[in-house]
């Protein structure tokens, strides 16, 4: 949803950007291509659609990948590339689930995030890295304000744990 609305708005003012490349999974047997033009259907790209016609095709690339996967899913070819011509990195890519067990959720939301930092520090023009975590954050604070909350988790252990215990204490540990 967040990663619609910023590439939304930076295809319809920001007109000076010369390419945006969108590290799409395939998802329920749809490959990237597929999954690029159902998401440029969308009503959320109306008004692109209307007042900025030939955006989608000059402008958005789609780059097969998974941030779930080792090395983002990505071929050595569309890393080379990614490293060459970047200049700005958005990482949106998160799973909103409340449910999902632990090992998933810090898989999606901490990992692939480590490997996307670690895949920037190779960019040869990277002039800004944005983060944009779940909307859920600190969902428990009301109100939640502008502020950098300390974690309840050294992060570094949450990822190690997953790692290495086991499914069923994991589950069992999960609560704490």
């Amino acid at each position: 949803f967040m990663g619609q609305a910023l590439l939304e708005k930076l295809l319809y003012s920001c007109t000076d950007l010369d390419r945006i490349y969108l590290l799409i999974r395939p998802k329920k047997g749809v490959e990237p291509k597929d999954r690029l033009a159902q998401l440029f259907a969308t009503k959320c790209f109306d008004r692109v659609r209307k007042e900025r016609p030939g955006a989608f095709e000059s402008k958005v690339f789609f780059i097969a990948g998974d941030t779930s996967e080792i090395g983002l899913g990505l071929s050595e070819e569309d890393r080379v590339m990614l490293v060459n011509q970047t200049n700005i990195v958005f990482n949106a890519a998160a799973s909103v689930r409340f449910d999902d067990p632990l090992k998933v959720a810090v898989k999606l939301n901490l990992s692939s995030t480590i490997q996307m930092i670690e895949l920037a520090k190779h960019m040869k023009n990277l002039e800004c890295f944005v983060h944009v975590s779940t909307s859920y954050c600190n969902s428990n604070r009301d109100p939640v304000e502008e502020i950098i909350y300390l974690p309840h988790s050294n992060w570094r252990e949450t990822l190690e744990i997953c790692e290495t215990m086991d499914d069923h204490t994991l589950s069992v540990l999960t609560p704490k």
